[in-house]
């Protein structure tokens, strides 16, 4: 029996069995946040997959009381896809390095972060949990939220926190901006970290962020600092209204003007809305004489929207004959030189984007 054992034993031809070494492998891994990344071994006789991977990165100091389910893992240049938990780690192995390396993402409170944004007119709200990739979650919801953002890249100024402080003006360009701004506010008293975020595209300013004086070095090359350092328009020059308003459509436009102001109790600038009100009836009475009279191509615009090299945002309104913009107006509640920026800076934004424009006329705000 020995001899068939040790027969047996001289012809089996024995497996080969992997070096320690060989089972070893080495691995970039950046934790979200931090600015460098950092070099871990496996033993892929033990660690298999990054669910596997997890109880390694546990050994790292700022993730030992984080619950592996809370850790996820992502590519370094796509932080809005999780990698699957069952992805083996030699691939991955193979193809990380220290300037591509993989990503974990995990918490960094229990509380939450809840962010009410105005971008233009719009505003809305979302809620993200307080973790390492913050940043990343938070820039991918204002893209879901603004299809007009899609494809810029957007900067976030803060107005208020929920520590009490209002008009910050603090801009948020990248990541390490938007974490110190998460450590500096304390969650209220419902663990919730509250911010008012402003949203503007990088390079270019709304048509209401210009100050006049911004307006004239900038986009128009002449340093006009104030309203009365501008040139006058006189209307005097220009040609009386053939055919004038008649008696009935001045009857009828007082009248309209009547009717509103006693709708509003005579109030005419408690807001921007309410003052709208109110121009709408000039906007609506001139457009209506000039496409009955003068031209059946002229329509009234309100809210257009524009998106040129330095300036973007909407119209309060747009007076369009034959297709080409010949008006352009914005009513403003107060601050009459601050509308005269923004009404600079549409116009210049019109003429840009609609190179067939051949005649564009600057209206006055109205302030009431």
């Amino acid at each position: 029996m020995a001899g068939i054992s040790n027969n047996k034993k001289g012809n089996e031809r024995s497996s080969p069995c992997p070096t320690t070494q060989e089972t070893i492998i080495k691995m970039w891994i950046l934790l979200e946040g931090h600015i460098s990344p950092r070099k871990l071994k496996a033993d892929l006789s033990q660690v298999s997959d990054l669910e596997d991977f997890k109880d390694v990165l546990k050994e790292i100091q700022v993730l030992k009381n984080v619950e592996p389910d809370d850790i996820v893992f992502l590519n370094h240049d796509d932080r809005n896809t999780l990698i699957p938990p069952g992805t083996l780690l030699q691939p991955l192995a193979d193809n990380t390095t220290d300037t591509k390396p993989l990503v974990a993402r995990y918490p960094i409170s229990d509380s939450s972060i809840v962010v009410n944004f105005r971008f233009l007119r719009n505003t809305c709200k979302c809620r993200i949990p307080h973790s390492s990739g913050a940043w990343y979650l938070l820039r991918k919801k204002v893209k879901e939220l603004f299809d007009s953002l899609s494809t810029v890249k957007i900067i976030f100024i803060v107005t208020k926190n929920s520590n009490g402080q209002c008009n910050l003006e603090e801009k948020i360009e990248d990541e390490y901006s938007f974490m110190n701004l998460l450590t500096r506010t304390r969650p209220n008293e419902s663990n919730e970290r509250i911010l008012d975020l402003k949203i503007q595209i990088k390079g270019k300013k709304a048509f209401g962020d210009w100050t006049l004086k911004e307006v004239g070095n900038e986009i128009y090359k002449n340093n006009f600092n104030s309203i009365d350092s501008m040139q006058k328009l006189n209307l005097e020059e220009f040609p009386e209204l053939e055919p004038s308003f008649s008696s009935e459509e001045i009857e009828y436009f007082i009248q309209q003007l009547k009717d509103k102001a006693f709708a509003f109790n005579n109030k005419i600038s408690t807001n921007k809305a309410t003052v709208r009100e109110y121009i709408s009836i000039f906007m609506t009475i001139v457009v209506k004489h000039i496409r009955k009279y003068k031209d059946s191509t002229t329509e009234l615009h309100v809210e257009s929207e524009l998106d040129g090299s330095r300036g973007y945002g909407n119209l309060d309104y747009e007076v369009i004959i034959q297709d080409v913009p010949v008006l352009i107006n914005e009513a403003k509640k107060h601050d009459m030189e601050k509308g005269v920026a923004q009404n600079l800076v549409q116009v210049y934004t019109a003429a840009e984007v609609r190179p067939e424009m051949i005649a564009l006329i600057i209206s006055w705000c109205f302030n009431f």
